[in-house]
């Protein structure tokens, strides 16, 4: 009997101690498992807030950049002059012109000083780098070839500002001058022709807009420098509005 209660009470201290470790071992899991559930939804909230912050983020950038704004092509001015310096006679022939009116970034336009003396008379003027434009050439070729060879300018060209149609009479000649708004990128080698190095000798003039009005008053001491002036002083003020709307 002694025997039999020592045994049966093995059992049961030895029952209670199985059943005590299994209770321990499932809170035990319990518990982790608990803590893995809540770090797993820990992790899930802050994808989610990471995922938000990066979404108003890109939604801010795409509010506070500034909308690009379409470029507008200037507007072309269109002018029909006729030539009251010399007597009307008869118009043999035409002339396609393309002509820059250029400018820098610091505010200064460039144009050519020549000076002339030849069936117009003496006349030392200045007037906007450019030139008749060669059989086969679009306009947008011609300007850059113009500007490259009077100036030695390579440009960005804006667009063009102005069509002016005018005559010289005493050469019977029509001219149909296409203007370009250009801004200069860089300067480079001149290729001036003979001509224009020994008859005209033309040169480059860097002038505020200021100076220029008053270069183009004194042109008007000749009479081929009034038709100069009278052509170019309309597109020259043309410009400076595009350039300050700009």
């Amino acid at each position: 009997m002694s025997n039999y209660r020592v045994q049966t009470t093995s059992l049961l201290v030895y029952e209670e101690t199985v059943n005590t470790g299994g209770r321990k071992v499932l809170t035990t899991v319990t518990r982790v498992a608990g803590i893995a559930e809540t770090v797993a939804f820990l992790c899930l909230m802050l994808w989610i807030l990471i995922c938000l912050w990066l979404l108003y983020r890109a939604w801010k950038k795409r509010t506070s950049e500034p909308k690009a704004e379409k470029k507008t092509e200037p507007a072309v001015l269109s002018l029909e002059l006729t030539d009251t310096e010399w007597p009307a006679a008869e118009i043999t022939h035409d002339r396609n012109i393309a002509r820059g009116i250029v400018y820098d970034g610091e505010g200064y336009f460039y144009f050519v000083h020549v000076d002339r003396d030849d069936a117009f008379g003496k006349a030392t003027v200045i007037e906007t780098p450019g030139g008749g434009v060669e059989e086969g050439e679009d306009l947008a070729t011609a300007i850059h070839r113009e500007l490259s060879e009077e100036l030695g300018a390579d440009v960005d060209v804006i667009g063009k500002i102005a069509q002016i149609s005018d005559y010289y009479n005493v050469i019977g000649r029509h001219n149909l001058s296409n203007y370009f708004l250009c801004k200069v990128r860089s300067f480079g080698e001149k290729h001036l022709t003979k001509d224009e190095i020994e008859d005209f000798h033309l040169q480059t003039l860097r002038l505020t807009y200021e100076q220029a009005l008053a270069e183009y008053e004194k042109n008007r001491e000749y009479p081929f420098g009034r038709l100069v002036a009278n052509r170019e002083v309309p597109v020259l003020q043309w410009a400076k509005q595009w350039i300050e709307k700009d």
